[in-house]
C-alpha cells in the first residue's frame, strides 16, 4: 500500500457495520511494482468476532485502458475539430468559386450576346494539339452547325485569298515561334 498509515487506518475506520465500501488507490507489490486496485472493504461477523473483510482487485490494466481510451478520444475530438475548421474554409472556397463561376458564367453569355448582335465571332488554335476551336458565332457567320469539328486548313480557307498569306504566315510564326497575333 503506498498511502501512509494514518490514511489507511482513516479509512478502515470509515467502514460501517452493515454497510460496504470501496477503496481505489495504489498498492506496492514485494517486487516494489505499482499497481492500481480497488478495495471493497465491509464488517462482518465471523462467529463471535467482528473481523474486517477485503477484497482486493487489480484494476491496472483497466486504468490503463481508461487512458487511453481518453486519449484517443482527445485526439479524436482534435480531428474532428481539425476537420470542422477545413470543411468550413473549404465551404468559404466553393461559395467563392461558385460566384466566380456565376460571373464567369454571366460574362461568357454577355460576350456570346454581344459577338451575336455585332456578328463577331472568334477561333483559336491549341498549338500542342493543334485543334483549331470556333465561338458559336464563327460556326454561325460560316453556316457550319455548332460544334462541326474543323481542321486549321479548313478554318483557313475562309479568308479571303489575299489574307490567307498572311494568316499562314502568322500561324507558321506562332508554331515556331511562339509569337501571338491577332
Amino acid at each position: 500500500n503506498t498511502l501512509p498509515a494514518f490514511e489507511v487506518l482513516q479509512a478502515m475506520a470509515s467502514v460501517l457495520p452493515g454497510q460496504g465500501r470501496q477503496f481505489e488507490f495504489q498498492h506496492r507489490l514485494a517486487n516494489g511494482s505499482l499497481r492500481d486496485v480497488t478495495v471493497s472493504a465491509s464488517i462482518i461477523q465471523v462467529e463471535d468476532r467482528t473481523v474486517l473483510h477485503t477484497i482486493i482487485h487489480d484494476i491496472t490494466d483497466r486504468k490503463r485502458a481508461e487512458k487511453e481510451l481518453a486519449e484517443s478520444q482527445h485526439a479524436t475530438m482534435n480531428i474532428l475539430e481539425d476537420l470542422a475548421e477545413t470543411n468550413k474554409k473549404l465551404q468559404g472556397s466553393m461559395n467563392e468559386i461558385e460566384a466566380k463561376s456565376r460571373d464567369l458564367q454571366r460574362s461568357e453569355g454577355f460576350l456570346k450576346n454581344t459577338g451575336q448582335m455585332a456578328k463577331v465571332g472568334g477561333w483559336e488554335l491549341d498549338l500542342v494539339t493543334k485543334r483549331v476551336s470556333w465561338t458559336e458565332e464563327t460556326y454561325r457567320i460560316h453556316e457550319i452547325d455548332i460544334g462541326t469539328p474543323l481542321s486549321l486548313d479548313v478554318g483557313l480557307n475562309y479568308y479571303a485569298p489575299e489574307s490567307r498569306p498572311i494568316i499562314s504566315e502568322a500561324v507558321r510564326k506562332a508554331f515556331e515561334m511562339g509569337e501571338s497575333f491577332d
